[in-house]
């Protein structure tokens, strides 16, 4: 049974649609998931320069003077 010209076109009509959908679904995804990236990477430098800033001071403060 064939389908007639009607049908197909509605046939396309909905597979356009549903692909439309998938690609906005696909796109929020990536969307989030770069935000993910971009607050991880935020967090990461915050965390490294707060180590960073803590062996430098005791370095500074805590290092034994030394006997001269």
């Amino acid at each position: 049974m064939a389908l007639t010209a009607t049908e197909e076109e509605q046939v396309r009509q909905l597979l356009l649609r549903e692909s439309a959908q998938k690609q906005k679904a696909i796109l929020a995804s990536k969307e989030s998931l770069k935000e993910w990236l971009k607050e991880t990477a935020i967090l990461v430098f915050k965390k490294l320069t707060e180590a960073a800033i803590e062996v430098l001071i005791d370095h500074l403060i805590l290092r034994p003077i030394p006997n001269d």
